[in-house]
């Protein structure tokens, strides 16, 4: 325990460095430490040695970044100050007599900084990224790297796990800094001799008293401290006006209805801070990170300061105040958050008589909680980056249900080049809807155009794409008047899809080319294709199937083809055309020309459920190189207003149950040799009947032949022959 009585006698500084314990005599020092702060003390010392000695230099490199301790002895106990040395300076050298035995000597001075380990890594700045870890974790990585001893006495902050976090252009410093703010995580420093360690707390009830300084009973009005007394002097307490509200909000575009809005409130002012983006996705998130930023600003709303000259207390411990002049004040913990050191080394006996070291320590109440503010910067990115996508090794495309990539960005120095590059970004496109719009997937190796939401790196999003040396753009720089929408065969490419504009004076064009299929589909409306020339000339339309189906499907309406001038031609090389009419007519008219139906090999079938009329203005012809069989269930009627003529090269057979042939006026059969031959007779019946042969005319009837006529009946031959 500290005794109130004190002198100078009771304070004596001494420095141990790299080059050892009695290399230099501690003059005197300054130097603040705190939370979430890095130690900086300043000390001057000096050496003793002989004139003129030429072994007198002092190798800096020998102390630079080498550990160095300040012990401040005080009463029965030592206060340790540790650090590494991050500047050393030669100053002065002056003569002085040894006070021992007369001898004349040199003192040079010297100056050194002391500061933590962790100040190194305001010396290394980088650009990384790291996935899917817990803050903390990350925190203890880059510490790491560092070698720097760390106590752990957080209870909850730092779990968060972060899918995507970037350190971009900061030092490892800044980039861990701003973690543990955002995260409700403080630090300070333990010292020890030859040590110190980096505490990470995030509660300050886990905060413990100081083993020396548990108590301060002795408090003082004066504004400086007593030599002679050990105690608190200068005592303030303290409250200031904060605002007392703090509000933010954010966007889940899984989510985008989700309520996120998160407000904290407190004591005071009716001062509102709202802050966006909050960067969480979730609503109790946004509540855990406005309570850690209320009681960031409400800090200051109460606290204390005052002076001592008691080297032995700690930032990061506690301590109880009595006999204090406002006496809400009194048997209540405290929290050390912040101390100045001051102090030199008597080297009189006058000195001795005087407060050798003195501090300036600012302290809050221990039930009061605490979180750091955030005065550590988010780095920004303005403006865009390119990058290049990236995906599963042996794929072309890789996205997700959101069309989302991952890329390569080209301040990436790791050696990833998969799936695991970033964060799944989202694609900008030209129009979006409810499963509408536009889509195109950037696909691996292609380089993207990268924009940062509110500037932050962690929250990419893809603009467009660039071509590149690798990828350059098509038709370039031998036709620069076309313009296309052209894609690639995936796997392996060799095909394409393609939307062509050609704007070439008197050449323009528009062109689609489909690797494989193309459909269009109108679903209910018209299609109406036009094509015209406006100098008459005409236009073409050629479709050219070179292998595989078309099919046209009409579910309901008409379909019209209207060629005012001009030919159609129909060819199909191999294959089939089937034309099915479900219901319904089909009509096809002809008003001037002629109409050619040619079947080179192969049948042609027409089968007709109903009717089939036939109406024929001109001329009839029916050419069959074969055989023409007309098979009917009913009757076959032919009806002539002229003529009706037979023409048979060989034999004609006619065969039915009763043949009856009647003439208006005659009828007439010629031929070299006529036989009418009935099984029960013959009968032949008229007005006149004249039967003329050249050779012979034969009526036979096996039963009876019977040659009747009302009037004449002649039978002229060189021999007739009747029988019965």
């Amino acid at each position: 325990m500290v005794s109130p009585l004190t002198t100078g006698k009771n304070v004596y500084l001494t420095i141990t460095t790299a080059l050892g314990k009695d290399a230099f005599i501690l003059n005197k020092f300054e130097g603040t430490e705190g939370f979430c702060s890095l130690f900086e003390f300043k000390a001057e010392l000096y050496a003793t040695h002989v004139a003129n000695a030429s072994n007198n230099d002092i190798d800096f490199t020998a102390l630079l970044q080498e550990s160095a301790t300040i012990a401040i002895q005080f009463q029965d106990s030592v206060k340790y100050i540790s650090g590494i040395v991050t500047r050393f300076t030669q100053g002065s050298t002056v003569a002085v007599t040894d006070p021992q035995n007369y001898r004349q000597q040199e003192r040079t001075y010297y100056y050194l900084t002391l500061r933590p380990k962790l100040w190194l890594a305001t010396l290394r700045e980088n650009c990384k990224i790291f996935q899917n870890m817990a803050t903390l974790d990350i925190i203890k990585e880059v510490l790491g790297d560092h070698s720097i001893t760390i106590m752990d006495n957080t209870s909850s902050a730092g779990q968060t796990v972060r899918e995507y976090c970037v350190q971009y252009n900061e030092s490892d410093f800044q980039f861990i800094s701003r973690l543990m703010e955002a995260e409700g995580i403080y630090y300070f420093f333990a010292h020890l001799a030859g040590d110190h360690i980096l505490v990470l707390c995030d509660a300050s009830t886990t905060l413990q008293p100081n083993s020396e300084v548990s108590l301060i009973s002795n408090i003082q009005n004066a504004n400086e401290p007593s030599a002679h007394l050990a105690g608190l002097f200068d005592l303030r307490v303290c409250q200031e006006l904060v605002s007392s509200i703090y509000t933010t909000q954010d966007y889940d575009f899984e989510k985008p209805t989700a309520p996120l809005k998160a407000t904290s409130q407190g004591e005071g002012t009716d001062q509102e801070v709202y802050n966006y983006p909050g960067n969480y996705v979730v609503q109790t998130d946004g509540t855990k990170i406005s309570d850690r930023r209320l009681t960031a600003i409400e800090f200051p709303f109460a606290y204390c300061t005052g002076r001592t000259n008691i080297p032995l207390l700690q930032v990061g411990t506690t301590f109880t105040l009595t006999n204090c002049p406002r006496q809400t004040e009194n048997k209540k913990d405290f929290a050390i958050y912040e101390i100045q050191h001051e102090g030199k080394q008597a080297e009189t006996n006058e000195d001795l008589e005087q407060s050798l070291y003195s501090n300036k320590v600012t302290f809050f109440h221990k039930i009061q909680p605490y979180s750091p503010p955030l005065k550590t910067p988010r780095p920004k990115i303005y403006g865009t980056q390119t990058a290049i996508v990236t995906g599963k090794a042996g794929e072309e495309i890789w996205t997700d249900q959101y069309g989302r990539v991952l890329v390569k960005f080209h301040w990436d120095l790791s050696d990833t080049k998969d799936d695991k590059t970033s964060c799944w970004i989202r694609v900008s496109q030209g129009w979006v809807g409810k499963s509408w719009g536009i889509l195109f997937t950037p696909r691996i190796g292609q380089e993207v155009i990268v924009s940062f939401l509110n500037g932050d790196p962690d929250y990419p999003l893809i603009t467009g794409c660039v071509y590149n040396g690798d990828n350059p753009p098509p038709y370039l720089p031998d036709t620069p008047t076309k313009s296309t929408i052209m894609t690639n065969s995936s796997k392996g490419g060799g095909g394409f899809n393609e939307l062509r504009f050609e704007d070439l004076k008197d050449s323009e064009q528009i062109f689609m080319h489909a690797q494989k299929d193309l459909d269009t589909e109108v679903f209910n409306g018209n299609r109406t294709a036009t094509i015209f020339n406006n100098e008459g000339t005409g236009g073409n339309d050629t479709l050219t199937l070179k292998k595989g189906n078309r099919t046209m499907t009409l579910n309901e309406g008409n379909e019209t083809i209207l060629l005012d001038k001009g030919n159609r031609s129909v060819t199909l090389t191999q294959g089939n055309e089937t034309i099915i009419l479900t219901q319904g007519n089909q009509a096809t008219t002809l008003q001037q020309g002629n109409q050619d139906i040619t079947l080179a090999a192969g049948n042609q079938t027409t089968n007709v459920t109903g009717n089939v009329a036939t109406v024929v203005s001109g001329n009839y012809d029916l050419t069959v190189g074969g055989n023409l069989t007309l098979t009917v269930t009913g009757n076959i009627m032919i009806k002539t207003q002229a003529n009706c003529v037979m023409d048979v090269t060989a034999n004609m057979s006619v065969k039915a149950m009763q043949i009856m042939a009647v003439a208006q006026t005659m009828a007439g059969v010629t031929a070299d040799t006529i036989t009418l031959t009935g099984k029960t007779g013959v009968i032949m019946a008229a007005q006149n009947i004249t039967g003329t042969a050249q050779a012979g005319l034969v009526l036979v009837g096996t039963a009876t032949a019977v040659l009747q006529s009302s009037a004449l009946a002649a039978v002229k031959a060189p021999a007739v022959m009747l029988g019965g």
